[in-house]
């Protein structure tokens, strides 16, 4: 079983392309991540055809961090932030061109990488031009979407947003329409496919697809699904999907450590286990969703608490680019609330001498490697040995391995289980 290593790139943000009118971010984007760590303000890319260029450039810092996979968030052609589409066969202007991105691909294969994308299927823009259609009474294109009202042509929107529009995937031309749209992907080479909001699409649906996709494959490809809470099993059994995003185990991470109750945490291990004869959940504890854990860790002398609970905890982890470079974000509510936990990044990576002095850079690359060196945690069970508001031990264990993990918040050196943290510190020891 290979170890697997996810490292997440939002493309629009990473290489400066968005908005489409950046004017009023300036200020917003110059945050921590670009004046500290870079010693730049954001300029935003007038030559559009640079952005695969720049990322290509960040392929032999991906692969020396140890990452297995890339998953790149919308590059389809869109409005604005990527979530709302208008071509599902054109990658986005802003970025490049569709010959561009087959170029990265390749050189990305050459890398022993994988390219996953963020596939939007739930949703397209209220400009898409098949709504549009619709919009004027074409019956077919009407069938595309989910109605409020069909009869005063009021669409379903995702969330209240009305700039986003529901397709109706019950309906078989919709479900064939998302196929074809995968399989183009793949045969110009791509991996696999997140879901975005597959919380809200059709299960039965949804498997249908996936179903499909599977049918046909020449090679194992990997689909996972967003999925924020819920019956996690089900939804997978109906689903068909590899995996599902574990938005628990990121909350019971954080609040955990920031709350000082390790209870829930110990819940959260515990509920996790039951999935894992189904499915290997994707874990993470930033992306592109969410602030910034370096935002959210109230004491930063915690921060390496929660990097090691995602590497010792069985899942599929993924990194959020800028993550390792401790860089910082919070999420507002509001328009451009995303904007800033979603920044842009220098043409070309830092060298290695800027990497020695990066404040978690290699505190990632170690227990990615530790990952590697030990693919059984990817499945394996988690056992809670000692739990209180403060300390938690757990062993991650199958039939031949074991790893005993302690996690200490409190002022004390403890002593549990056979393994010694000290204050404010954290323990792990491979058992043979």
């Amino acid at each position: 079983m290979q170890a697997r290593t996810i490292y997440q790139i939002y493309p629009l943000g990473f290489t400066g392309a968005y908005p489409k009118n950046p004017t009023h971010l300036t200020d917003l984007m110059a945050n921590d991540l670009q004046k500290t760590l870079f010693g730049a303000q954001p300029i935003y890319a007038k030559n559009k055809t640079i952005a695969f260029r720049q990322l290509t450039a960040w392929l032999p810092y991906i692969k020396k961090f140890g990452a297995t996979d890339i998953l790149l968030n919308p590059i389809f052609e869109s409005v604005s932030h990527g979530y709302d589409t208008l071509n599902y066969y054109l990658i986005d202007k802003r970025l490049g061109t569709n010959a561009e991105f087959a170029k990265f691909v390749k050189k990305t294969h050459e890398f022993g990488l994988q390219v996953i994308l963020d596939g939007v299927f739930n949703h397209v823009s209220n400009e898409f031009p098949l709504f549009q259609k619709a919009l004027k009474g074409d019956e077919q294109a009407k069938a595309f979407f989910q109605w409020q009202d069909m009869d005063a042509l009021t669409p379903q929107y995702f969330e209240n947003q009305h700039e986003l529009i529901q397709l109706n995937h019950e309906n078989e031309d919709v479900q064939k329409y998302t196929i074809d749209i995968i399989n183009y992907w793949l045969e110009q080479g791509v991996d696999g496919f997140r879901f975005d909001a597959a919380y809200a699409m059709n299960q039965n649906a949804l498997g249908k697809i996936i179903n499909e996709l599977k049918r046909h494959e020449k090679s194992a490809k990997f689909y996972f699904g967003e999925v924020i809470h819920g019956d996690y099993v089900e939804f997978c059994e109906n689903t068909y999907l590899d995996s599902l995003t574990q938005y628990e185990l990121w909350k019971a991470v954080y609040s955990s450590i920031n709350d000082k109750n390790f209870f829930e945490l110990a819940w959260t291990i515990e509920r996790q286990n039951a999935f894992l004869d189904y499915f290997i959940p994707q874990t993470f504890i930033s992306n592109h969703d969410v602030s910034r854990l370096n935002t959210v860790i109230t004491e930063k002398q915690h921060l390496k608490h929660a990097i090691v609970a995602l590497f010792t905890l069985p899942g599929i982890p993924s990194v959020y680019a800028g993550d390792e470079f401790g860089a910082t974000g919070e999420k507002i509510e509001d328009y451009h609330g995303d904007d800033c936990i979603r920044p842009q990044f220098p043409l070309s990576p830092p060298d290695d001498s800027s990497l020695k002095t990066a404040q978690l850079y290699e505190f990632y690359v170690s227990l990615i490697a530790f990952r590697t060196q030990n693919p059984w945690i990817q499945s394996a069970e988690t056992k809670v040995l000692h739990k209180s508001n403060e300390i938690i031990v757990y062993e991650t264990r199958n039939l031949q391995n074991s790893l005993t993990v302690c996690l200490n918040l409190s002022d004390e050196t403890v002593n549990l289980h056979g393994i010694t943290a000290e204050p404010h510190g954290y323990s792990l020891t491979l058992n043979d």
